[in-house]
Order: structure tokens, then sequence, then C-alpha cells
């Protein structure tokens, strides 16, 4: 990867990123996907507090030109966007000068544009949306249940967006700002439980082109702790499937098993989607 304004200027140290979700394909066929970039400690906006939490983040995308070519490793072409003084932002709730941008999840809408969904540090969902098959971005914005409606609560942890067999969409979230239970927004061990899904249907003419339906719960673990750790979270780290008709969710169970749960039309019949 290319040196990034956000790296430590020493060349030495390598830049720090993470890939999470699986890539899509772009409109010319070529692997697209996005990451969080966490900026180095030698440039990064001075935290405000001592957690892991406030440790500075954007979201970049990168595009792999010639990958399915079967390059030498040397010959690989990687080209960015949102990249460096472009890449998107989100304040964190107590300290707006820090970004906390972390974890993209994208799907591509029925009018090719690409819609992405990101984690942050102010107990809701924020995204962003690219016309030009993720060349360039719009400004991040609260995720909202529709235009002007209320925002999807959300801890510091994924929430990614998956498309159905039937063209809608599903997104899965904690419902929660990270006061949960008497936690605060810092105490990621305990506040992403019990795991939510919403329904999202594609709105051409909106602000916001996915509105949402309530939310309904998917899963909990009753908050009982495993492990040294005590960690309580569920639903978390996922991936989809869409195979044979059938839309499966993919999770951990507490680190042990891998499981995959159906997420049928029958379950979802009760979630409206508001028109208006």
């Amino acid at each position: 990867m290319k040196r990034s304004p956000y790296d430590d200027p020493d060349p030495t140290v390598p830049s720090d990123w993470i890939v999470w979700q699986k890539p899509i394909r772009d409109l010319q066929g070529r692997w697209f996907t996005g990451f969080t970039r966490w900026v180095s400690k030698a440039v990064r906006t001075r935290p405000h507090n001592d957690s892991w939490t406030a440790w500075e983040s954007v979201v970049e995308f990168m595009r792999f030109e010639n990958i399915d070519d079967d390059p030498a490793p040397e010959d690989i072409r990687i080209t960015y966007s949102a990249w460096g003084e472009e890449a998107l932002r989100v304040p964190h709730y107590a300290n707006p000068m820090l970004s906390i941008a972390q974890q993209p999840g994208l799907v591509r809408l029925p009018d090719e544009r690409l819609f992405c969904t990101m984690r942050t540090m102010t107990g809701y969902i924020w995204y962003s949306v690219s016309a030009d098959d993720g060349a360039s971005w719009s400004s991040p914005a609260p995720l909202l249940r529709s235009d002007h409606g209320l925002p999807i609560l959300q801890p510091l942890y994924w929430c990614p967006i998956y498309t159905l067999c039937d063209g809608r969409f599903i997104l899965l979230h904690h419902n929660n700002d990270g006061r949960f239970e008497g936690c605060e927004p810092e105490d990621t061990r305990h506040n992403r439980r019990p795991a939510f899904i919403v329904l999202g249907e594609f709105r051409p003419h909106a602000e916001q082109p996915i509105w949402f339906s309530p939310s309904k719960q998917f899963m909990d673990n009753g908050g009982v702790g495993i492990g040294p750790l005590k960690r309580i979270d569920i639903g978390v780290y996922p991936s989809f499937q869409n195979r044979g008709g059938n839309d499966v969710l993919w999770h951990r169970d507490r680190k042990f098993f891998l499981l995959g749960k159906r997420v049928t039309s029958e379950w979802l019949a009760d979630l409206e989607v508001p028109t208006k």
C-alpha cells in the first residue's frame, strides 16, 4: 500500500489498516472494497482519553485493477479512492475534531450507485453514497430510518448491510447507543447485544436511498459471558450468503462455532418499511 498522510512519517513504520467485509465487483468486473485506516500516533488527532475507542480512524477504498489476470505480486495494480484528505470521517461524540469511522460495508443499489455503512463512536450508524462506482463519495451522514426519520442506534461495532435474494436489504445492528444496561459507550465488551435486523428497501427519489423498518431482535445470549474476557457480544463479524433462493447469515458463536441462520421472508414479513 502506498504511503498515506495518515501514516507515520518514518517510512520504516508500516501503514495500519484492515479490510473486513468481502470485496464486491465494480461495474467493470474488478474487485472493490472498503477498509479502515488507523491513523498513526505520530499524526493523529490527540485522543481525549486512554480508551482504544478514541484511536483515530477513517474509511477509504481500494480497487484491484488486474488481480483476475493472475499477475506476479510486484505487478498487482491497486487504485485508491476517498484516500488521504478525502477519506470518510465521522466525529467522535465527545471530541468532534477526532474521526472514528470504521469497517465499511457495501451494497450495490438498483440504480448502480454504491451504498456504504460505517460503525462510529456517535451511538448510531453513518453512511455514504457513491454515484461513480466508488471513485468519489458523499459526505458521511447519520443513517436514518427514512428521510428526516430517527437514526439507527449502534455502539462501536460492525453493522453490515447485505442484499437479499429478492433485491431488498437487511442491516444487522445492536439497537443501542453504547449506553446499554449501565455501560458507557467505551465498554465494548458488554454493549454489543442483543443483535437486531432491520429490513431495507430502495427509495430512488429519496435523499437517503435505502429506508428501513423498525428493528426486530434476531438473537441474544442473555448476557452470559464465556472465557477469561467475559465477553457477551453476539452476532458480530458475520458474513452473508445468497444460495438457491436462501439468504443465510453466518456468524461466530462465542469464538467456538460457526453458525448459519436463514433469514426467511416469513421472519421478515412483519417488518414494514416507510413509504413516505
